[in-house]
């Protein structure tokens, strides 16, 4: 097989994340919402629009992941009582809205869907409705849990269960990073396990001037920068990928292979 000279390829990069994943790291930093909202007509208290939006919206940015609405259908329906001249006119506004999760990074895209309603006695309807799909998407997408009672609580009261939480989150995240260290020092030690041998050899074609160079692995990266610096050319031949150095950098390209773990072999001697 003749030999073909070919460039020295950079590693791969790593692979991304996936929309899916990205929206989990979101939901790690979330704890839970409280109710400060409050409807005063009828006596309940709610989990605002812009709390959430708040608590997630610059989570998503940094990620890259952008959230786009789409109305796909509207209904609006006179709610007012018929038996009741004095009563103001109002209105039922129903909204089904697809929303779109899209991964600035890959183009991945999520679709979702949630229906909205809104009562108006004017045009605040439709935005109503907007608005209440946009809360429940973002609170059952990430299952973020709200706390009915958290307004009943003293201040030394609220700042226990915030502690609380917070405590819980760092627990889970300091078990995360200790299974992700053991694992790359798992990793580590496989690799070092693993046997690194440079062939340092002559070929008669060459005539010694130059000499063929092949390892396992032969891709290492200190490796492929010494042979771009000694503008060593990359080629294939019957036994497999080799580079073809100059017999001056000889000495120094066992040098350099021996310093980062190689066990260097062949029929060349210095």
């Amino acid at each position: 097989m003749p030999e073909q000279n070919e460039p020295v390829k950079p590693p791969e990069p790593p692979k991304p994340k996936t929309l899916i994943q990205k929206l989990c790291e979101v939901g790690q930093e979330l704890t839970w919402v409280e109710k400060r909202g409050e409807n005063k007509f009828h006596g309940y208290k709610y989990a605002t629009e812009a709390d959430l939006v708040m608590a997630i919206r610059l989570e998503l940015y940094e990620r890259h992941v952008f959230l786009v609405p789409n109305v796909l259908s509207t209904a609006r329906e006179d709610v007012t009582a018929k038996d009741d001249p004095k009563a103001k006119r109002k209105a039922i506004t129903d909204m089904n809205i697809e929303w779109t999760w899209i991964d600035g990074d890959t183009g991945e895209k999520l679709v979702c869907h949630m229906p909205g309603c809104g009562e108006d006695a004017s045009d605040k309807g439709t935005y109503k409705a907007i608005t209440g799909s946009e809360k429940y998407l973002l609170l059952k997408t990430f299952l973020i849990p709200t706390y009915d009672d958290a307004e009943a609580m003293s201040p030394s009261d609220k700042k226990k269960l915030q502690a609380e939480v917070a405590e819980q989150r760092m627990a889970t995240l300091g078990a995360k990073k200790d299974a992700q260290l053991a694992q790359s020092e798992a990793d580590a030690e496989k690799i070092m396990k693993k046997a690194k041998i440079l062939y340092i050899e002559q070929e008669e074609k060459y005539q010694g001037e130059f000499l063929a160079v092949r390892g396992e692995p032969i891709f290492d990266e200190q490796m492929r920068i010494f042979f771009n610096d000694c503008g060593a050319g990359r080629f294939r031949g019957p036994r497999g990928i080799f580079f073809k150095l100059d017999i001056r950098y000889a000495k120094d390209c066992k040098a350099m292979a021996e310093k980062i773990g190689y066990t260097v072999k062949g029929d060349w001697n210095p």
